[in-house]
C-alpha cells in the first residue's frame, strides 16, 4: 500500500506488510536546468496569402474570398475575419507574408510600451478606435517591434 502527495516535493509512503516498519522515500535534488526556449521571433506564425489588392507592408489584414485585403475597425463586416499584420509590400494576386502571432520588428515604427489595436483601412494605432469594434492586434514590446498576439474582437456599435 502506498499514498503520494503532489506540492514542491514529492513524498511516498511505502507501508510494507508488516505494519510496525514504515519507510519515506524522498526523491533527490533538482537536475541541471535545461536549454533556454526558443525566441519570440522563432516562434512566430507566418502564412503566405493571395493579396486580393495591392498591400502595404506593416498594415492589418483580413480575409476574403479573393485573399487578403484591409481590416477596418470602422467597419462592422470585418469583425471576426482579421488574419494578421503583413511583413512586407504586395500586387493584387501576388502572395503577402502575413504574421498571425509572434514578433514582427520595423525601424520605421516609435511605438510606447503597450497594446497596439487595428484602426481603419490595416493601420495599427495605439489609441483604441472609435468604430464598429475593438481589437487588440499586438503588443509593443519595443519602439519597433510589435509582438503580435490577435485578441477576440469586441462589438461597439
Amino acid at each position: 500500500m502506498s499514498a503520494g502527495c503532489d506540492g514542491p516535493f514529492r513524498v511516498r509512503v511505502v507501508v510494507p506488510a508488516e505494519p510496525a516498519v514504515a519507510r519515506v522515500v524522498v526523491p533527490g535534488p533538482m537536475g541541471a536546468g535545461g536549454p533556454p526556449g526558443a525566441s519570440a521571433a522563432g516562434n512566430r506564425s507566418e502564412t503566405a496569402v493571395p493579396a486580393a489588392t495591392a498591400l502595404s507592408g506593416h498594415r492589418a489584414v483580413r480575409g476574403t474570398p479573393a485573399g487578403a485585403a484591409y481590416a477596418s475597425a470602422a467597419t462592422l463586416a470585418d469583425l471576426g475575419t482579421v488574419l494578421g499584420v503583413t511583413t512586407g509590400a504586395a500586387a493584387a494576386g501576388a502572395d503577402v507574408a502575413v504574421v498571425s502571432s509572434g514578433a514582427v520588428d520595423e525601424p520605421s515604427w516609435s511605438w510606447a510600451a503597450g497594446p497596439v489595436w487595428l484602426g481603419v483601412d490595416g493601420a495599427l494605432t495605439q489609441l483604441p478606435p472609435a468604430g464598429a469594434f475593438l481589437q487588440q492586434i499586438g503588443v509593443a514590446a519595443s519602439p519597433t517591434r510589435l509582438i503580435v498576439s490577435l485578441g477576440l474582437p469586441i462589438r461597439t456599435l
